[in-house]
């Protein structure tokens, strides 16, 4: 047995070295910055575009800076990763098909990859072109929802669902309140969550509300907000068709680090991040702020190889493995939601699911036409009214 001072040595090596121990690589989703309104309500006061210079949906000087120092912070914290230089073999950026998203990668990696005036390609401008990859947003299955048929499906059965039909029930009165206030019709928990977003930023910008949202604003309607970034996630049906194909690239990175980037880096939404956290089941009713980050720590040269995840630097819980979790444990736990054949799982013929869309075709048909059957009889009291109108009226 050894002597209680040399395990004291032992456990204090240990301790020691997994202090010091760095990831062998790293993938780092981050939302975008500070924006501006992307759809002003019709009745908003501040909808005029002369009071967004940028325009709508873009970003603002703010989260252009907000993405610069969380470059500096990204590089100072793996810069043994990041080397001194942009190396297109180590470092991989990718973004969603948006303005806001696209500049703040590009502001970001103006942190993470500083140059002196010697360095810069161009003289006087302390800047070097960084190549960001992009896809049609109906393309991107990673960071948005592709086409995918079988998902629209499945969210409409939860829609259906008894816990859906019960909550959107109990939002109905505010549901009218703010339609009566904005000029727009909402009826949905999404619509609710424009609305807020919309009068958020304003109140960040120093525009004065109008009196009518101190009945709903921020609490009513940042309460009704949250439920929207649990949408995409609810069930493991959804959850597997949103997050799958990011969890099969996360997986890969992970069993493979070698022929895998050492830094990985995704500009994306809050709704890409927040149906992360809720898909794993790390947080639920997450709301992301402007450039928020959501960082996969990969420990390749640890035994067992682990993995560690940051929501905005801080050390999140693994359920059912802890802080620092094995991979072959983390990949067995989530192993029902990676996706294998994305268009394969998007189909929509199997019996459960072509069941329901037929089911729901028809319904839209039966709506349809009854509205037709409707409008039908309608036309003909009309022209039986004027008939007999035309047969009593006298001639001049």
């Amino acid at each position: 047995m050894l002597p209680l001072n040399a395990l004291f040595f032992i456990v204090v090596s240990m301790m020691t070295v997994t202090s010091e121990m760095q990831p062998t690589s790293v993938v780092i989703l981050y939302r975008h910055g500070d924006r501006t309104p992307v759809d002003p309500y019709p009745l908003d006061p501040w909808r005029n575009p002369s009071y967004w210079p940028v325009g709508f949906g873009q970003l603002t000087d703010r989260g252009k800076l907000q993405h610069y120092e969380l470059g500096k912070i990204l590089r100072n914290k793996y810069k043994h990763l990041i080397g001194s230089k942009f190396d297109p073999k180590t470092v991989h950026i990718q973004s969603t098909d948006f303005d806001r998203t696209l500049m703040s990668a590009e502001a970001n990696l103006a942190g993470m990859f500083p140059i002196n005036e010697t360095e810069a390609p161009i003289p006087g401008l302390l800047w070097q072109p960084i190549p960001i990859h992009t896809m049609p947003q109906d393309e991107d299955h990673v960071l948005m929802i592709a086409l995918c048929p079988k998902f629209d499906v499945e969210q409409q059965k939860f829609f259906d669902s008894p816990f859906f039909q019960k909550l959107n029930e109990g939002f109905q009165q505010y549901y009218r309140y703010v339609t009566n206030h904005t000029g727009r019709y909402i009826d949905n928990i999404v619509d609710m969550s424009y609305i807020y977003d919309n009068l958020h930023i304003e109140e960040m910008n120093g525009f004065a509300l109008p009196e009518w949202t101190k009945e709903v604003y921020p609490d009513v309607l940042k309460n009704i907000t949250k439920y929207s970034f649990i949408l995409n996630t609810y069930t493991p049906t959804l959850a597997k068709l949103k997050i799958g194909p990011f969890l099969k690239e996360l997986t890969e990175q992970m069993v493979s680090p070698m022929s895998q980037f050492k830094i990985k880096v995704l500009s994306a939404h809050d709704t890409t991040i927040a149906s992360i956290l809720n898909g794993l089941n790390l947080k639920s009713f997450e709301m992301p702020p402007y450039a928020s980050n959501l960082i996969f720590e990969i420990y390749a040269n640890q035994y067992p190889p682990s993995v560690r995840i940051l929501y905005q630097m801080e050390e999140l819980v693994i359920p059912k493995c802890g802080v620092m979790c094995p991979l072959s444990q983390f990949i067995t736990n989530y192993a029902h939601l990676i996706s294998k054949n994305y268009s394969e799982e998007c189909r929509i013929d199997s019996p459960e699911t072509l069941n329901y869309s037929i089911l729901t075709l028809y319904s839209v048909i039966f709506i349809f036409g009854a509205a037709i059957i409707i409008l039908l009889i309608f036309i003909i009291l009309i022209f039986i009214k004027r008939s007999k109108i035309s047969q009593i009226t006298p001639k001049q």
